[in-house]
């Protein structure tokens, strides 16, 4: 779970992009099934994708200063 802070402005225009993705369906797309708000907290709840954890992975290029080529990155998907 991700927390971030953000003017009203800003959340709604989010929310509009939210709802705009959720409509959409690609096999490279991250499916979005609801959003909606809870105690003044706004959420998200999407497919959960098999795979590496991007964010374990950046922060191992980063400890072993390793950077990847834009063709590697293509790899990822």
């Amino acid at each position: 779970r991700t927390r971030t802070s953000a003017t009203g402005r800003t959340l709604d225009a989010v929310i509009r992009q939210i709802r705009i993705a959720a409509d959409l369906s690609h096999e490279n797309i991250v499916q979005i099934f609801e959003l909606g708000k809870f105690d003044k907290e706004v959420f998200i709840s999407t497919e959960v994708v098999p795979g590496a954890d991007v964010g374990r992975l950046q922060e191992q290029l980063l400890e072993e200063e390793v950077s990847l080529t834009p063709q590697a990155v293509a790899l990822l998907g």
